[in-house]
């Protein structure tokens, strides 16, 4: 099982962390739950918490599932950072990518009962930014703290 390559405060107001995991669900949890805690001491919103881990747990899903194809050989590969301002994560899965456009509306009468499209959609409501890569394979997700 991978450890957090880094996971260092930079400042009293900043936290970093890289990290590289196969598909084990464990080792994948516990850096959700170390970028919460840093959310809480950074002064976030227990609804900012809820918002970006959702969006964390939508986007590991999505790479470990349909990135990696639950191939236990591939990895998922992390940076986040954590300030009072702003919470980023990157993620990159070593599968073959996929276009976004490409993904159904899961809010479409047709797709209603379709079991994709939903992590995305989450994704895209919960953070305030939402880049894929242009390989398909990896994301950069942003919350803003609100004023």
């Amino acid at each position: 099982m991978s450890q957090p390559a880094q996971n260092k405060l930079k400042s009293a107001a900043e936290w970093r962390c890289e990290f590289s995991a196969s598909n084990q669900t464990d080792a994948r949890e516990r850096i959700a739950e170390q970028l919460a805690q840093q959310m809480l001491l950074l002064g976030w919103t227990e609804k900012d918490v809820f918002d970006v881990q959702l969006a964390f747990e939508e986007a590991l899903t999505n790479a470990v599932v349909h990135g990696n194809q639950s191939d236990p050989a591939k990895a998922v590969h992390l940076q986040c950072s954590a300030s009072a301002e702003e919470i980023c994560v990157w993620m990159r899965d070593e599968g073959a990518g996929f276009n976004p456009e490409n993904v159904p509306d899961p809010c479409h009468p047709d797709n209603l009962y379709t079991p994709s499209g939903r992590g995305i959609m989450l994704i895209r409501h919960f953070m305030d930014k939402v880049e894929f890569a242009p390989s398909g394979n990896g994301v950069t997700m942003t919350k803003y703290r609100k004023a």
